[in-house]
């Protein structure tokens, strides 16, 4: 039988839980909950049962939900490798990441869409004997009876988690549980957390942030984790949101804590100033993902909502700093956490060192002492809030010799309810300009309107950062059409390629006049 074992402190912590508070409810999902006795308990009965199956590799194709949290940690248990499958990637992403992580099991809710590109590498025959839960939940195991046994690349290696980047394949960034548990444990303490929590998880459990945050956090605090489908909570596809249904969730489930993208938060705080009750127990809502601009951050203030943004990467184990009830600077990204030390290169390129991932697969190990290099740019105030101005590699030049962040400029254009997505280019120019999707673009009126937004928003920038020009967008920038990612940020490769000729056009015609 398998047990909760010392050698993964997350478990240990969670089975203490259940000793002191065993009728206290642990997870609630759309219908069903589970106390910590009964988590412990079920856990268990799918570890024993995973046990009997020789592949090392579990992946998670899953909607949220307490099944999703269940194979997690019993797969863990069981000294599995766990790969979260997210659902918004693409069939070939998903086929790529399978293939690259050697995924021998693999659990779904959905098998018609993996039996549409992965046929050839899982039997979908029906396994006898599931565990209750695998039951209920209708929850099919497609195994590959080519991959048993251990593989020695993943000595250590307890979770695989793939980000879709801004180009190219997911890499996989191998974590250990000790740096996983690692970051929940300081999380646990920046964010105050204790086990009057009831934290409402909004993002898919794939993400690893939510993963490690929202699951992690509140079962090692005692708390309570809310896990609904994505459509429960308002989320509409990968960029859709219903902020009515997001609010109320927040509101039935009277939920303290959870966490945020940017264009979430920024529907939200349209909503409530616009008259929409605000949820009134919450008490920590993290933001990040993407940049978020000051200006927004001010007015979730105004609304009493208790925002927090932070900052981090997969490769640092999901978050490097986050701003807390008691040290809260506006703009910032909040002080690192104390496990890790933060310098920064000639270049102002962020670089951490402590509790990083192994190395990503395929590739060697990396030295747990180095610093690593984010890609980002930022900067330390003398109070030790860390600052993130933009990314090494989309930072560009103007013709003045002027360092412009589009991230900077996206997410102060964004903050504007009427522009849903917007990407910015300058590269060698005198002036930028930017690829507009708003709902208002239909007619010559709404057209006038975002001259007129964008006309506001430049009078509060600096004159090299201000938009000149701009395109509507032909289609809204998305996952089908390759040019948004997972964590609602635009790819610039594939968006400047598609908009080439009409970029180049407006630099002509403004250099005719």
């Amino acid at each position: 039988m398998a047990e909760m074992s010392a050698q993964n402190p997350l478990l240990e912590t969670i089975l203490k839980q259940a000793k002191l508070h065993p009728q206290k409810q642990a997870i609630e999902g759309k219908s069903y909950s589970l106390s910590y006795a009964e988590l412990v308990e079920q856990v268990r009965d799918v570890a024993d049962w995973l046990d009997q199956y020789e592949q090392e590799v579990v992946g998670l194709l899953l909607e949220n939900g307490p099944a999703w949290v269940v194979i997690d940690l019993a797969a863990q248990m069981a000294g599995k490798v766990v790969v979260p499958l997210p659902h918004f990637f693409s069939d070939e992403q998903l086929k790529h990441v399978i293939k690259d992580a050697s995924v021998g099991l693999l659990f779904t809710d959905n098998p018609a869409r993996l039996e549409g590109f992965a046929s050839s590498l899982f039997e979908f025959n029906e396994v006898i004997s599931k565990p209750s839960l695998i039951q209920s939940e209708s929850i099919s195991l497609c195994q590959n009876l080519s991959l048993m046994g251990r593989n020695s690349e993943l000595s250590d290696v307890g979770k695989i988690t793939y980000t879709s980047g801004t180009t190219g394949s997911p890499k996989g960034v191998c974590l250990s549980n000790d740096a996983i548990f690692e970051v929940a444990e300081a999380l646990k303490a920046r964010t105050e957390a204790s086990e009057d929590d009831c934290h409402l998880c909004l993002t898919p459990l794939s993400t690893l942030l939510e993963n490690s945050a929202g699951i992690y956090v509140p079962l090692l605090s005692g708390g309570k984790v809310v896990v609904l489908p994505s459509t429960e909570v308002g989320l509409q596809g990968a960029s859709g949101l219903d902020v009515k249904k997001l609010l109320s969730a927040l509101s039935d489930y009277q939920a303290s804590s959870a966490i945020l993208i940017p264009q979430m938060l920024l529907a939200m705080v349209t909503a409530i100033e616009m008259g929409l009750p605000r949820p009134d127990r919450l008490r920590f809502l993290a933001v990040g993902g993407a940049p978020v601009s000051e200006s927004l951050l001010e007015r979730a203030a105004a609304c009493g909502l208790p925002i927090f943004q932070g900052y981090g990467l997969s490769e640092c184990g999901s978050v490097v700093a986050v701003n807390s009830p008691v040290e809260n600077r506006v703009g910032s990204v909040g002080k690192p956490l104390p496990h890790l030390q933060v310098r920064f290169s000639d270049e102002g390129e962020i670089l951490v060192k402590g509790s990083l991932f192994k190395g990503y697969l395929g590739s060697s190990d990396i030295e747990r002492e180095v610093f690593w290099p984010t890609g980002d740019i930022g900067y330390q105030d003398e109070a030790g809030y860390l600052w993130v101005t933009g990314r090494k590699k989309s930072l560009f030049i103007t013709s003045y010799g002027r360092n412009v962040s589009p991230e900077w400029l996206e997410s102060e254009f964004s903050t504007h309810p009427a522009i849903q997505q917007i990407v910015v280019f300058g590269e060698g120019r005198a002036w930028n300009c930017a690829v507009i999707v708003s709902q208002l673009l239909a007619t010559v009126a709404g057209r006038s309107e975002i001259d007129r937004i964008i006309e506001i928003i430049n009078a509060r920038l600096p004159d090299y950062a201000r938009i000149k020009r701009w395109l509507p967008a032909k289609a809204p920038f998305s996952l089908d059409n390759g040019q948004w990612t997972g964590t609602a940020r635009p790819r610039r490769v594939q968006l400047f390629e598609a908009y080439q000729d009409e970029i180049e056009q407006l630099y002509f015609r403004e250099e005719l006049k």
